[in-house]
């Protein structure tokens, strides 16, 4: 009996639900996209620091590993 009124509720439309608006869905994928987009991309270049025989320091210096420390191509030496 218990599962013929489930099928029933649902068929009647009597659960709980959220229908999101267009503009609810677009402030999520704006919102959410970029982050996971982020997310990916750090981790990929961690992934590619981590692997590389190019980086490689004796003692991990507190300056490089602050997030405000930003190193470019031109600070590094390509003997």
């Amino acid at each position: 009996m218990a599962r013929d009124n489930r099928t029933k509720n649902i068929k009647n439309d009597k659960y709980d639900r959220k229908n999101w608006t267009r503009a609810e869905v677009d402030h999520f994928k704006v919102e959410y996209a970029s982050r996971i987009l982020f997310v990916e991309m750090n981790q990929e270049r961690d992934r590619g620091i981590r692997e590389s025989e190019a980086v490689i320091l004796s003692k991990p210096s507190a300056v490089l590993l602050s997030l405000y420390c930003q190193l470019g191509s031109d600070d590094i030496d390509s003997d």
